[in-house]
């Protein structure tokens, strides 16, 4: 079985309301995406900030919040897709907050034991 990670960077659209975004995260989106095919865990991260940059390099865009998600499967695109139908439905129930801006995604695929 293959092991793939999703990352997600976000930022709360309003800073005023932080306490809400992190209780939706971690209380209503982890739970519904870990129903999803193929999803096994999800750790969401704040960035430490204040670091300076290495080698003059620093994320242009970067969002304040990161979210994992580990996903196993042995065909990414049918469990992906099934995954996509799902959140469909989550989004469709009201369950996406507004507060969720998303600002960057993109999926890894394990290439060491």
């Amino acid at each position: 079985m293959a092991t793939w990670l999703y990352q997600v960077t976000t930022e709360c659209a309003d800073p005023s309301r932080e306490e809400e975004f992190a209780d939706w995260y971690d209380h209503v989106h982890f739970p519904d995406l870990l129903k999803a095919p193929g999803f096994k865990s999800a750790v969401r991260y704040v960035i430490k900030e204040g670091l300076p940059p290495r080698d003059g390099i620093w994320a242009e865009g970067q969002g304040k919040y990161l979210a994992t998600y580990e996903i196993e499967t042995d065909d990414i695109e049918k469990t992906w897709a099934e995954a996509q139908q799902y959140l469909k439905s989550v989004r469709a129930a009201g369950r996406v907050s507004p507060l969720c801006k998303v600002i960057s995604r993109s999926l890894w695929q394990q290439v060491n034991p």
